[in-house]
C-alpha cells in the first residue's frame, strides 16, 4: 500500500551548552542527531531532517525550524507531547505544521534572526546565556559603526573559511543594539550568515570600541576581506537564534 508523503515542519528551541552545534557530528552530541535518533523511535522508521542552518557548539536557539518527510504521523498534539516526554531536558519541540513537499527549512528561509547579549557584570547564574565583558562597552559609538555592516557586503573578513561557500555576499537588513541595566543585546537578521559571522561582526564592533576606532576601520577591515584583520569571535553561549521567517 502506498501511502501519502506529508511534509512537516518543527519549530523547536534548544539550550546549545551540551550540543556541538545543531548539525549531526559522528560522535558528538548534536540537536540533528538527538532529534532524529527520537524521531525514529517513534515514528519506527529512519527519519532525515533538514535544518534551516548551521549553529555552532553552545549556540542557542528559540525559534528554530527543521522539516522532515514521512508518512501521516497522526494526532499531532499528541505527537508533540510524545516528543518532548522522550527528547533531553535541553531540547523540545514548540509547533508542528504540515507544509507543502517544496518546502526546505533551509533553502525556502528568506531572513534569519540572531540575538546576541553581553553583561558588564558577572553572572554565575546567566554564565551559560551571556558573555561576561570585563571591558568599557561603548554602546552609542557601537550603534554608529554598526551601521555600516547594513546593506549587501563580502563578508569574507567577517567569518572563518569552514563551510567555504562559494559566494560570501549576505545581505544584513537589520541591525540594532540596546541597554537595559547590565545587558547589552545586539539583534542581526540577513538573508544568510557565513561560518561565524555574527560572532566576528559583534567582536570586532566591542572591540573597535574599546579601542575608540570608528567606522573607519570597520570600512577597512571589511573592504580588505581579510579575516586576520577581524577582532576574535565573541564567545558562543551568548548567542541565540531566534527565529527564520519564510
Amino acid at each position: 500500500m502506498n501511502l501519502k508523503k506529508i511534509n512537516y515542519k518543527l519549530v523547536i528551541e534548544f539550550e546549545g551548552s551540551k550540543f556541538y552545534g545543531s548539525q549531526y557530528q559522528p560522535n558528538r552530541r548534536t540537536v540533528q542527531g538527538e532529534l532524529e535518533k527520537v524521531l525514529g523511535v517513534l515514528l519506527r522508521r529512519r527519519i532525515q531532517i533538514i535544518l534551516c542552518g548551521r549553529t555552532d557548539a553552545g549556540v542557542h536557539a528559540k525559534g528554530y525550524v527543521v522539516n522532515f518527510i514521512t508518512d501521516q504521523i497522526g494526532n499531532e498534539k499528541k505527537f508533540i507531547k510524545s516528543l518532548n516526554a522522550t527528547l533531553p531536558a535541553d531540547l523540545a519541540v514548540l509547533s508542528i505544521e504540515r507544509v507543502s513537499l517544496d518546502f526546505h527549512a533551509r533553502y525556502s528561509a528568506k531572513q534569519r534572526t540572531y540575538q546576541y547579549t553581553l553583561s558588564t557584570v558577572k553572572s554565575p547564574l546567566e554564565r551559560r546565556r551571556i558573555w561576561y565583558c570585563r571591558y568599557p562597552v561603548r554602546v552609542s559609538q557601537m550603534r554608529k559603526m554598526s551601521t555600516v555592516f547594513l546593506g549587501t557586503h563580502d563578508f569574507s573578513a567577517f567569518s572563518v573559511r569552514g563551510s567555504d561557500p562559494k559566494s560570501r555576499l549576505c545581505t544584513i537588513n537589520e541591525f540594532s543594539l540596546r541597554k537595559k541595566n547590565e545587558f547589552i543585546v545586539f539583534t542581526i537578521s540577513a538573508n544568510r550568515f557565513l561560518y561565524k559571522m555574527v560572532r566576528m561582526i559583534i567582536g570586532t564592533l566591542v572591540r573597535a570600541g574599546i579601542k575608540y576606532q570608528d567606522s573607519r576601520r570597520i570600512i577597512e577591515i571589511m573592504n580588505q576581506r581579510d579575516n586576520r584583520l577581524a577582532y576574535a569571535p565573541v564567545p558562543a553561549q551568548g548567542l541565540c537564534f531566534l527565529h527564520v521567517r519564510y
